[in-house]
């Protein structure tokens, strides 16, 4: 829950919005997970309301709507959040957290898949890969805030 509400709000603290109000988000399961999967991952999301509060903003309901295409909606705004499309050559790009998440997921998922696991462990251990893959849930699950406007 953390994670999926702190991208939320980076992409919003990334595109110049300095202030968030309200988060509803509206998330889809597999019909095929479990009623125990559904409750670890349910209050695994709740845990996301901390996130809210800690952003200034006001995470409540929401709703989760199975596996399958639905139709959608978009509110916007007036006048319309800036666009990130005016960068120039010499800008400075101020990174607010760390590149190689997605990596260090991977790496941790194929500690499990011994095919996969066979061709990376001769340059990583599984310590570097538990040590890298607690850094980037740690840095997914928090805003990037610090780096907005």
């Amino acid at each position: 829950g953390r994670i999926a509400c702190a991208n939320v709000l980076s992409d919003l603290y990334a595109m110049g919005v300095t202030e968030c109000d309200n988060v509803l988000m509206l998330l889809s399961v597999s019909q095929r997970m479990s009623d125990e999967g559904l409750g670890t991952w349910g209050w695994g999301l709740g845990k996301g309301a901390g996130l809210t509060n800690m952003g200034g903003v006001y995470g409540h309901g929401g709703g989760v709507w199975g596996h399958g295409g639905r139709p959608g909606a978009c509110p916007t705004l007036t006048p319309a959040p800036p666009r990130p499309d005016s960068a120039v050559p010499g800008d400075v790009l101020v990174l607010t957290k760390p590149l190689g998440t997605h990596m260090a997921v991977t790496a941790h998922q194929w500690l499990d898949m011994p095919e996969r696991w066979n061709k990376i462990k001769l340059v990583v251990t599984r310590e570097e890969v538990e040590l890298a893959y607690q850094e980037a849930v740690a840095s997914m699950a928090t805003l990037n805030r610090t780096g907005e406007g």
